[in-house]
């Protein structure tokens, strides 16, 4: 019985192990997987489909990708739908890129929306508060 444990540990063990030795080429083909699912995610954001837009920019905020931020600025002042305005700057809120925020800072004084001024507005003090308090206490 000790034998069989003793066999089985050293099994799991491996395998354990074997799953965080990575060869080189295994971690440049996750990098290139991790640059075309960007490709495409900004794709999305600049796509026709509303839905696939909506659930793009989402994405991009939740998942606070950096990569994503021009292209979500750059919608920002290109799109139509105020709801979906008001999307972008939540995720570039989430991303917390400087160029994103000075972005959703400038619909919120020039924005046609008062909804979509007034939640950017809100969005940029939320910003600019947080960023003080994590200034003042380094």
């Amino acid at each position: 019985m000790k034998t069989a444990f003793l066999k089985y540990s050293v099994v799991a063990l491996v395998i354990l192990f074997a799953g965080y030795t990575f060869p080189q080429d295994s971690v440049q083909i996750i990098i290139n997987q991790h640059k075309h699912s960007i490709e495409n995610l900004i794709a999305g954001i600049n796509s026709d489909n509303e839905g696939l837009r909506k659930s793009s920019i989402y994405f991009a905020g939740k998942y606070k990708l950096p990569e994503t931020v021009d292209a979500l600025v750059e919608q920002l002042f290109s799109e139509s739908n105020p709801s979906n305005r008001i999307l972008i700057a939540r995720s570039l809120y989430e991303i917390g890129e400087r160029d994103g925020i000075e972005a959703v800072k400038h619909i919120s004084q020039t924005d046609s929306n008062k909804k979509v001024r007034r939640i950017s507005s809100l969005i940029c003090k939320e910003y600019f508060k947080l960023n003080a308090n994590n200034t003042a206490s380094k």
